[in-house]
């Protein structure tokens, strides 16, 4: 009876081992089985998860504006209000924004070089734009909330670091740079990426469209205020090149539609 029992446990052991080798088979993400046939789910991550909406809206003005229609609803809210560091870590907090662009920047930096490394195929020109797009889009984000805005003096304040690369090192001291510098590799990967993304895509509403990567150039050069002010001349350009020769059927309609009801008379 005791042959049987070591017989029996001999046994369930083996199949448990067996069972935990092709447990450990398994790979757990499949961005570690990277290749040329999935780098469109890898976009998936590319854009960050935090908005930047309610930082900026509870460190405005219309707070004082309107203080009767704010009131504050949590910790972080009154810390962005009195513009104090936070130690809040919610949704929408500065702290998330950190961790959700620069995880979004690594997805593009992890897309780009599987396409770097296969040699650029035109197959693959789509994909890389989009990265390029989300990889200027996450670094304009972060330099809005956590820098200065832009102004004669960004060659001098300081910027973000412009993540280019994967990471592969532990604990990289890491350089900010500057302001104009931030500014001029945003305006490199998105003036590259415009020239390739494109509206082919099987759920286009959760990806950079032709004309999304185009409002987004709208928006920045509308920030990168040049001395000469030779920039506003690209934010009509391409506000047009989405809007079209008539604005007014694209553009929300608030006298039909009312206003926000948590902004009030704010527009």
């Amino acid at each position: 009876m005791k042959k049987y029992i070591i017989m029996a446990s001999v046994a369930a052991l083996a199949i448990g081992l067996s069972s935990c080798s092709n447990f450990l088979d398994e790979l757990p993400d499949n961005r570690t089985e990277l290749n040329e046939n999935n780098v469109g789910k890898i976009l998936l991550s590319a854009y960050p998860t935090t908005a930047i909406c309610e930082m900026g809206e509870m460190s405005s003005d219309n707070t004082d504006a309107y203080p009767n229609r704010f009131s504050s609803f949590n910790r972080l809210q009154e810390d962005l209000y009195k513009w104090a560091d936070s130690a809040e870590q919610d949704q929408d907090s500065p702290h998330a924004l950190w961790e959700s662009c620069y995880m979004a920047i690594s997805a593009c930096n992890e897309v780009l070089k599987v396409i770097e490394d296969a040699g650029n195929p035109a197959s693959l020109s789509a994909e890389k734009g989009e990265a390029l797009v989300c990889r200027a889009y996450a670094h304009f984000l972060l330099a809005n909330i956590f820098c200065n805005a832009y102004s004669s003096q960004a060659s001098s304040d300081l910027g973000i670091p412009y993540m280019k690369t994967i990471e592969t090192t532990v604990s990289p001291d890491y350089q900010r740079g500057t302001l104009e510098e931030v500014y001029q590799n945003i305006e490199k990967d998105l003036l590259e990426g415009l020239d390739l993304v494109t509206d082919i895509y099987a759920v286009p509403k959760y990806h950079f469209t032709k004309k999304a990567a185009q409002a987004f150039a709208a928006r920045f050069y509308l920030y990168y205020v040049k001395s000469d002010k030779s920039n506003y001349t690209k934010v009509i350009d391409y506000a047009t090149k989405v809007l079209g020769s008539n604005p007014a059927t694209s553009v929300r309609d608030w006298k039909s539609l009312g206003v926000l009801d948590i902004n009030g008379s704010v527009q």
